[in-house]
């Protein structure tokens, strides 16, 4: 009967090791798993993982912030404030940056190329206004804007027939917009034509265009 039970307490010793072994092994292979993963035949090498889960990677690439959305939009802000200002060679250079900083934002680059043109055309720089604002027309068709001060930038090269086309689009555009009315008169009536120029001052006044003296 004792050696029986002696026996039987040596059995349990013997699987209580095995099964102890065993668990101590699984253990081992879980912390290995995580510390060094096993490779994909074909893969590229993956990051060390450490046993908190965190991976150690390589810092964050920088940022080139000339090519940003948010340098370009910089850039058009201060365009704008030098060039309420009248700053505008500094109005010109931060529009250009814009321009650079983000060149097939089209939406965003209509507005700045109308800006720098109006820049020029204060410059008195009239074949580089009117470029930029062929530009601006090119990407916003719609910007009545931008025809009625290429309109006036033709008009201060003599080049009449494409300012009075420009003032139509800028009067098509914006049919409420009495400046428009008022200078397409004003260049009919330098052309000689005073009843269109008429015409066109009358409308100008019913809209609440005040000629000047």
């Amino acid at each position: 009967m004792l050696r029986a039970s002696l026996a039987v307490f040596a059995v349990i010793l013997i699987v209580g090791f095995i099964w102890s072994a065993r668990s101590n092994l699984d253990y081992s292979n879980r912390e290995s798993a995580l510390v060094t993963p096993i490779p994909i035949p074909g893969s590229k090498p993956m990051p060390i993982q450490a046993a908190t889960g965190s991976l150690l990677t390589s810092p964050p690439p920088r940022v080139n912030w000339k090519r940003s959305l948010g340098y370009a939009a910089l850039h058009s802000i201060r365009g704008l404030d030098f060039y309420k200002k009248n700053d505008y060679d500094r109005a010109i250079s931060e529009y250009t940056e814009a321009i650079e900083s983000d060149p097939n934002n089209d939406s965003g680059n209509a507005a700045v190329y109308y800006y720098r043109g109006l820049a020029y055309y204060h410059k008195k720089k009239h074949d580089n206004a009117i470029r930029d604002f062929n530009r601006a027309i090119l990407l916003n068709p719609d910007k009545a804007i931008a025809y009625y001060y290429r309109g006036l930038a033709h008009y201060q090269k003599n080049e009449y027939d494409n300012a009075i086309r420009d003032l139509n689009e800028a009067i098509l555009l914006e049919p409420s917009d009495p400046t428009a009315y008022y200078y397409r008169g004003f260049i009919y009536l330098e052309q000689g034509k005073e009843a269109q120029a008429q015409v066109d001052f009358e409308n100008a006044k019913q809209l609440g265009y005040a000629r000047p003296h």
